[in-house]
């Protein structure tokens, strides 16, 4: 490693051992392509290549390195490391299991996900992990160092980000709609807002350089236990029905009925990976992906007209009825709204989203209405909008706080089971009594089911860090 190192010019001294790579250079501005030539000869993860930048090497009488005294270096620090981030190193790794997670890693940079942050608050936050705004940027051993920093007492009122807050009335609104006969809409839209809105905060940067296998990977952890649950229904059917297993039953063209489809409580499933589909395109075009990283506000506004204009001028030309409000072309301009406030990043750039999105949400609450509840709906997605621009975090009680968490981490199991609750047992319990039942059973049972898949995971992710493989000598 010495060797290649020299043939690029970097004088270095290079220790390795079953953990991986430890190289020692003497001019900083060198280490990052030290890093580079060493990952790239030694064939390992970049994650178990680390370079650091000393004065000068350790002599001994000869005048040969003292690799002796670099090894000790190396030993302190790495305990002093494993100290400082092991627990949150593997908060890190059960989160992103299977995934290989180092110390050098940070959230955006494993790919994560609205998902994964919110379970990672609930993991870090039990190891009292002080996360500042911005910290899904920041390296696991950078958060490793904050342990124990929390600025106030578990039970003092504390300041939760808006969207998680947000999740968690979307999801609650979905529920309600779905098990009672309120019709309270706007949920769905919300969540739609939502995903586009995490899109921009934690694939945008994937997304723009072109790697979208980091970009899609959120994908996995939604569409396996769909496909689970279609799996289901064909079995119970003895049929399968194609347009599910093709994320395409909400264009209307397909019959539960005739089990073509499963029920179309599922459509945000699939307008969601079709919206994942939608971005991969656009920015498969290396000159959409270049003035995206010049201009990234303005590229996004642009986008969003684009969305606007496919939400009006579609649908005259494509005759589907009322299933129409579950296509991509229908609801792509919210998750292009929430995209759009990721980059919002000053009162100017806000104030012009603002100014859209009253004239686009405004007039379809207003003047396209056919009924109150398209008006409650749209005014729901645009107040929303404007608490996730405006109203960065909202302050709870402590106790509040974890139970909205908790709810939060689970909207996802929430939406997929919530439907199979007290089914069998509809028509012997009074329409009150059922409808409450069905929504806390609803909620419950979504819990229960993030929980279990939580445990499996953390389950599975000791037991492959157990039996990973040692490196043998480089």
């Amino acid at each position: 490693m010495e060797q290649a190192l020299g043939r690029a010019g970097i004088a270095a001294a290079v220790l390795g051992d079953d953990d991986g790579l430890q190289a020692y250079v003497i001019d900083v501005d060198t280490t990052g392509r030290a890093q580079c030539i060493l990952a790239e000869a030694s064939r390992l993860p970049a994650n178990l290549v680390c370079v650091a930048a000393r004065e000068n090497f350790p002599r001994l009488a000869s005048g040969k390195i003292d690799y002796a005294c670099l090894e000790q270096e190396r030993l302190k620090r790495r305990t002093e490391v494993r100290s400082e981030t092991g627990s949150v190193l593997g908060a890190y790794s059960r989160v992103f299991y299977p995934l290989t997670v180092g110390c050098n890693d940070s959230f955006v940079t494993l790919g994560g996900d609205s998902l994964r942050f919110l379970q990672l608050i609930m993991e870090l936050e039990r190891l009292d992990v002080h996360l500042p705004d911005g910290w899904e940027h920041l390296s696991i051993a950078e958060l490793g160092n904050r342990s124990g920093r929390w600025p106030f007492k578990r039970k003092e009122a504390r300041g939760l980000p808006t969207e998680l807050v947000l999740r968690v009335m979307a999801i609650l609104l979905v529920v309600v709609h779905h098990e009672t006969l309120w019709p309270i809409p706007g949920g769905s839209g919300v969540m739609m807002l939502l995903a586009g809105f995490s899109l921009a905060r934690f694939q945008s940067t994937h997304f723009l350089t072109g790697r979208f296998r980091h970009a899609l990977r959120p994908a996995i952890d939604v569409l396996i236990p769909y496909f689970l649950i279609v799996a289901a229904y064909a079995v119970a059917w003895q049929a399968v029905p194609w347009a599910s297993m093709t994320l395409t039953g909400n264009f209307g063209y397909a019959e539960p009925e005739r089990h073509e489809m499963i029920p179309y409580l599922y459509w945000f499933i699939e307008a969601y990976a079709q919206t994942l589909l939608v971005f991969s395109l656009i920015f498969a075009v290396p000159a959409a992906r270049r003035l995206a990283q010049v201009r990234p506000f303005a590229f996004s506004l642009g986008l969003l007209g684009l969305a606007v204009a496919a939400r009006f001028s579609i649908p005259p030309f494509v005759d589907i009825g009322n299933r129409q409000i579950f296509t991509i072309y229908w609801v792509f301009h919210l998750a292009v709204f929430g995209w759009c406030a990721g980059f919002a990043d000053n009162p100017a750039r806000r104030l012009i989203l603002t100014a859209f999105a009253a004239a686009v949400l405004g007039y379809l609450a207003l003047w396209e209405t056919v009924w109150l509840g398209t008006t409650v709906k749209y005014l729901t997605i645009f107040a929303a909008l404007l608490a996730v621009l405006y109203v960065p975090r909202v302050r709870l009680p402590g106790g509040v706080g974890r139970v909205v968490t908790l709810i939060a981490v689970s909207a996802f199991p929430i939406y997929l089971s919530h439907r199979f609750v007290l089914a069998p047992v509809a028509s012997t319990l009074p329409a009150p009594f059922f409808h409450l039942l069905a929504i806390t059973g609803g909620i419950g049972i979504g819990i229960v089911a993030g929980k279990a898949w939580a445990s499996l995971r953390n389950l599975l992710s000791r037991s492959a860090m157990g039996r990973q493989p040692e490196l043998h000598s480089v």
